[in-house]
């Protein structure tokens, strides 16, 4: 895979065969303590994170719509407030509704934009489209007539 910055262990789940768990009980360490600090750990969990979902970008988007929500929300109980009882601090209420609401668009759009960056991160990345256990006979991928499904049926 043609990537830059490979996470292996997201790789290896990402391929998809089957795996096992093998029991382990490492020795303890003859060189000392390890080198990888808690910032490089944090560091490899955010490639993780990074090379395998775009689930902050849908995080942001709900989030933006859960704000405009609020904040729409919010305006219609100061309108009925204002013309029940008519005791509120002039500009307060508009202020936050509009600073909630825009806020909101702002966040929402942002994680859209999001969506179609990770779109078209997944397409540059170039990840094969099929991964195969053992190498196909040759000449089988010419005879299926280049269809590399049909060899798996």
């Amino acid at each position: 895979m043609p990537e830059r910055h490979r996470f292996l262990r997201g790789m290896v789940s990402w391929i998809g065969f089957r795996r096992v768990f093998v029991p382990f009980d490492a020795p303890a360490r003859s060189a000392g303590t390890s080198k990888y600090t808690m910032f490089k750990m944090l560091t490899l969990a955010l490639d993780a994170l990074f090379s395998f979902t775009a689930a902050p970008m849908k995080v942001a988007a709900r989030l933006g719509l859960v704000l405009v929500s609020i904040g729409v929300v919010y305006f219609a109980f100061i309108l009925v407030r204002y013309f029940r009882s008519g005791d509120l601090v002039r500009g307060w209420g508009s202020l936050a509704c509009v600073i909630l609401i825009l806020g909101g668009v702002q966040l929402a759009f942002i994680g859209l934009i999001g969506e179609y960056l990770a779109r078209v991160f997944d397409e540059v990345k170039r990840r094969p489209m099929y991964v195969f256990k053992q190498q196909p006979e040759p000449g089988a991928v010419a005879a299926a007539g280049g269809d590399v499904t049909a060899l798996s049926r």
